[in-house]
């Protein structure tokens, strides 16, 4: 009797530690899981804090970097006017004639404003430059200056043109002679640029007074006697003198 007794007392004992045993199992297991996970997910964490401190501590470059980029951002548009009119394509013709250069313009052709590039506003706001909000939309306006010039003054016409700045190029240029006379007749293709949504405003060109007068009126380079200055409407008496 007291074999069974003590039997079933260690078959309880036995069930208990067992039963311990699962539940010590279960709750370690769980344990190992959660911890597992909590490595995990402190290695993840370890790792953003350790990009966030690389980017604190080259806060002050990224800083200067961005001010960089934005003043380059700023100089690009800065490059384009608010518009391009009718005055400014003048105002381009009269540079050779203010430097007495020979040249007659027959006509002065304005196209069309074509988009050629388009930043959109969600873009531009994205970016958060402080001078920009709207939409950016570059245009182009190709100008044709038909006219009739020499050799010499047309490449000094074309020093100017070249000279205008990042806003204007030209595109092509179509001479041919014109027979006996030593004269060139043609166009110059130039294209213009200017940019709307950067805030600026458009500036008018000023047409100053240039010198005119009867002695080298076209300050002509070279000797040019063979030239038929009659194309140009020139009498006689008005002959540019070659110093």
């Amino acid at each position: 009797m007291k074999n069974k007794q003590k039997s079933m007392m260690t078959m309880v004992l036995l069930a208990g530690v067992l039963i311990t045993i699962l539940v010590y199992m279960y709750v370690y297991n769980e344990f190992n899981k959660k911890t597992e996970n909590l490595k995990n997910s402190n290695a993840t964490l370890q790792t953003r804090v350790d990009e966030l401190k690389e980017y604190y501590d080259a806060m002050e470059e990224h800083k200067e970097d961005i001010k960089k980029m934005t003043a380059e951002i700023e100089k690009k548009l800065g490059v384009f006017p608010a518009y391009i009119r009718e005055e400014d394509a003048v105002a381009l013709a009269l540079q050779p004639l203010k430097k007495q250069i020979l040249i007659d313009f027959e006509s002065i052709a304005m196209g069309n404003n074509e988009v050629i590039g388009t930043i959109d506003a969600e873009v531009v706001q994205a970016a958060k430059l402080e001078k920009y909000q709207d939409k950016i939309e570059i245009y182009e306006k190709l100008v044709t200056y038909s006219s009739v010039t020499t050799y010499s003054d047309l490449k000094d016409v074309i020093k100017i043109y070249n000279a205008y700045g990042d806003g204007m190029n030209i595109d092509t240029i179509s001479f041919f002679k014109v027979a006996d006379t030593n004269v060139l007749e043609g166009t110059i293709d130039c294209k213009f640029y200017f940019a709307t949504g950067t805030g600026a405003s458009y500036k008018a060109p000023t047409f100053s007074t240039y010198p005119v007068g009867s002695t080298d009126l076209f300050k002509v380079v070279g000797s040019e006697e063979e030239i038929d200055y009659s194309v140009f409407g020139l009498g006689e008496d008005e002959i540019p003198v070659v110093e």
